[in-house]
């Protein structure tokens, strides 16, 4: 499901993909499905940003994660 989502949320233009809001979320599928990279690069947009208490709550989450996920370079094909 974290796939699908994130092929869909990826149909939307770069420039949405980048604000705060879309970024906490985008970014958050994105650590679910193990792009450690590509999420920091995301969630990094969210710092200082006006986001809703829940959006906050997600990108916090999320950036939490990515310090237990193993380098992308060290994942298997099974385990993404």
């Amino acid at each position: 499901r974290t796939r699908d989502a994130l092929q869909l949320m990826e149909r939307l233009p770069s420039q949405q993909l980048g604000e705060p809001a879309f970024a906490s979320y985008y970014g958050a599928m994105l650590v679910a499905d193990g792009q450690k990279e590509k999420a920091r690069i995301v969630l990094d947009k969210t710092e200082g940003a006006p986001l809703l208490p829940e959006e906050l709550a997600l990108a916090a989450e999320a950036k939490k994660k990515l310090s237990f996920l193993p380098p992308e370079n060290l994942r298997t094909p099974a385990s993404r």
